[in-house]
Formats: C-alpha cells, structure tokens, sequence
C-alpha cells in the first residue's frame, strides 16, 4: 500500500464516527416482497444494453472461475457466466421454484450438449 493510500485511509478512519451496535434481529414473521415473477425482461433487451457483459465485467468473472447464480430463474446470467468462465470454469445455479430450475438445466443442456 503506497504511504498516500495509507494516510487517506487513516483520515477516512478518523472521520467514521462510532455507531452502536444493534443487537437484536429482526421480528421473525415479518413481510417478505413478494416474488412478482421468474422473467424480468426479454434477453435481447437486456443484451443489447450490455447488463451481463457489465455485471461480469465488474466482478471481475474469468475463463476457469466458479461462480455461482442464486436466484438463477430462466437463467439470464447462467447462460452467459457459463460462456464466460469456459469449458474450464463452473457454474451453480439454484432457484427457490423447483420447476423454474429444471427448466433451467434442460436448457444448459441444449445449449452445451454432453
């Protein structure tokens, strides 16, 4: 760490103030947001803003990597992790909805046949 890093990094340190901290979790039994749907958007509108090469860009994914896609649903960032990390790297997908990932592994398995 280079000595400029280091002091900004100690002024950062002394500005924070000192918060307390909670101990108590939250109520069990409170809402939870409804999950409105397994499709967010079509993939050629996401596609063509660049929202996955953007997303894996900034996580830094590379040929080799595994990562992991919860909350897969049709598989948007499956599909495209998977092409990402290459025949080297893996992907786990899970989903809470059992029939939406099933849906999901038969489509991996037409788009990298065995």
């Amino acid at each position: 760490m280079s000595t400029r890093l280091a002091v900004l990094a100690a002024f950062a340190l002394l500005g924070c103030k000192q918060q307390e901290a909670k101990s108590e979790f939250p109520p069990a039994g409170r809402a939870v947001a409804p999950i409105v749907g397994d499709s967010f958007s079509t993939e050629d509108a996401r596609d063509r803003v660049g929202e996955a090469e953007a997303v894996i860009a900034f996580a830094g994914i590379a040929p080799g990597m595994s990562v992991a896609d919860i909350g897969a649903g049709e598989g948007y960032y499956t599909v495209r992790l998977s092409r990402a990390v290459g025949m080297r790297g893996r992907v786990l997908a899970e989903d809470i909805f059992p029939e939406v990932r099933d849906r999901l592994a038969l489509r991996e398995l037409q788009l990298f046949p065995a």
